[in-house]
């Protein structure tokens, strides 16, 4: 297979701006306790602000959590408060716990010294647990901090050396699953053969592991196709898939991971006159309210997303579980189901009859 790196841009931008800073050496000393030797880890109750206990957990251990205070409050920091992506996120999640007498603070990321004066100052009026969805280690210290003082730290994306749960996800499966999606429905639109963009960053380690998981999904099951790529130049992807349009009209589709891409190459295309189902394929993930709409649209060039579940309810669901007392595994994972024309006004009932022990609130 042909493969052209038609636009390498390598901009030091990330995905979404990173969550806090902070450096190592401030980090608060772990427990000497030794952590107990069973099958089963020791009831958490024992070990509420023990690092070093939560640093030996293995994914597949089920934890409990005594919550030592009572504040009915919880912070929320992501990496951008202006995506829609993470905005539906946050209200997801402040619905939920709203519903169960619980407040939530959420903060984007705007930059490092933002998100970490948030986490300093929720901790310091009072809250029962933290979710913290960041691309780096970088706020890593305040996280351990809390965690000595009692506070429940649900992470996403990049994990620290001791957390409570990591709602974590496979990312290089979820590129190779995105990228099967995309082949089946090529295949079947424009032959075995067509031109295609793949649309990622290498930023951060996950965004490194999607963005190979859907080029080594598209080797395996597209292989007659011809790639180019754009990768990094986060604020100029409609520019981008513009020119490479342009410049190259015998491209046919889009591959990529994120809403954000895959919404900008939508204006692109449409500016050029190409958002045609017929002419022009876009597919993507982290569905957002507009992608569906795209999606349901029989006149969009957009087909489909891989859905990773409803994200802010699974946040919310973890931390409620815990603070009532209920047992949750250290890792916590959201599979994926494909979402097109066919179940766009299903798909939510069918994830959750399929995945519904975990989501009930």
């Amino acid at each position: 297979m042909k493969k052209f790196t038609a636009l390498l841009l390598v901009f030091a931008v990330l995905l979404t701006l990173v969550g806090c800073s902070g450096s190592s050496s401030d980090a608060a000393p772990a427990s000497s306790e030794t952590p107990a030797s069973s099958d089963a880890p020791a009831p958490a109750d024992d070990h509420i602000t023990d690092l070093e206990y939560w640093a030996n957990l293995s994914p597949e251990d089920e934890i409990s959590w005594n919550p030592p205070h009572n504040y009915m409050r919880i912070g929320m920091v992501v990496p951008d408060g202006t995506q829609e992506f993470y905005v539906q996120m946050c209200q997801t999640v402040e619905e939920i716990v709203g519903k169960e007498g619980y407040e939530l603070s959420w903060v984007g990321a705007g930059d490092s010294e933002a998100a970490i004066n948030a986490v300093e100052t929720w901790v310091t009026q009072g809250v029962d647990a933290l979710i913290l969805l960041v691309t780096d280690t970088a706020c890593e210290n305040v996280a351990l901090k809390a965690m000595q003082q009692g506070v429940l730290v649900v992470l996403g994306s990049a994990t620290f050396s001791s957390y409570h749960v990591w709602c974590n996800q496979d990312y290089y499966q979820i590129g190779q699953n995105i990228a099967k999606m995309a082949a089946e429905d090529m295949k079947e639109r424009f032959g075995d053969d067509a031109a295609y963009i793949v649309i990622g960053a290498t930023s951060a380690e996950f965004q490194t592991q999607k963005t190979t998981g859907i080029t080594d999904g598209m080797d395996k099951y597209y292989p007659n196709g011809t790639r180019y790529e754009v990768l990094n130049n986060i604020p100029g992807i409609q520019d981008d898939v513009e020119a490479l349009l342009t410049q190259h009209p015998e491209i046919k589709a889009v591959v990529t991971w994120h809403a954000v891409f895959a919404l900008s190459s939508l204006a692109a295309v449409t500016t050029l006159n190409r958002n045609d189902p017929k002419d022009f394929a876009i597919y993507g993930s982290q569905m957002t309210a507009q992608s569906l709409l795209e999606i349901k649209d029989p006149e969009s060039c957009y087909i489909s997303d891989t859905w990773m579940g409803d994200q802010g309810r699974q946040y919310a669901n973890v931390v409620l579980d815990l603070l009532k007392g209920e047992k949750i595994r250290h890792h916590d994972p959201a599979p994926d189901i494909v979402v097109n024309a066919e179940n766009a006004e299903t798909y939510y009932e069918e994830y959750y009859k399929q995945y519904g022990d975990t989501y009930k609130y």
